[in-house]
């Protein structure tokens, strides 16, 4: 299957036709790939189903309260974009979600005190520092 025919399935299956864009037209070559592999990770096998609102409305409310204790520290852009990278390609990447904890995937890769639910990427500790000036929380 080709990337073109696995994006057509999976904008058809979703009804999300932003898929073709992130494809193929977007500016960064890195999200059209990522996008292109993601869809045909998606039509190789079943697509993980994403957890329950409940559990998504927990871990939200989790990561909010570990990225207060962190003192609100964001990652730099080359760690961003490694995570980002990472979870392009996992298993459990289902369309700019996490399936393995609802998250959405980019505020929580951009979140320092945040890890992948999945072991693939770790937090990182600021010591209570603020991310944006640096003075003790």
């Amino acid at each position: 299957m080709t990337p073109q025919e696995a994006v057509e399935k999976l904008v058809e299956r979703t009804g999300v036709e932003r898929y073709r864009h992130l494809a193929f037209e977007h500016p960064d070559p890195t999200v059209r790939a990522q996008y292109r592999a993601f869809a045909l990770a998606q039509e190789a096998g079943e697509p993980y189903k994403a957890p329950g609102v409940v559990k998504q409305a927990t871990s939200l409310v989790r990561a909010v309260v570990r990225h207060a204790a962190n003192g609100f520290a964001w990652v730099p852009a080359d760690v961003l974009g490694q995570r980002l990278a990472v979870c392009a390609s996992c298993e459990f990447h289902d369309g700019g979600r996490c399936g393995k904890c609802g998250c959405f995937v980019v505020p929580k890769a951009k979140m320092a005190s945040e890890s992948c639910p999945a072991g693939k990427w770790p937090a990182i500790k600021s010591g209570g520092k603020c991310g944006s000036c640096g003075s003790k929380s």
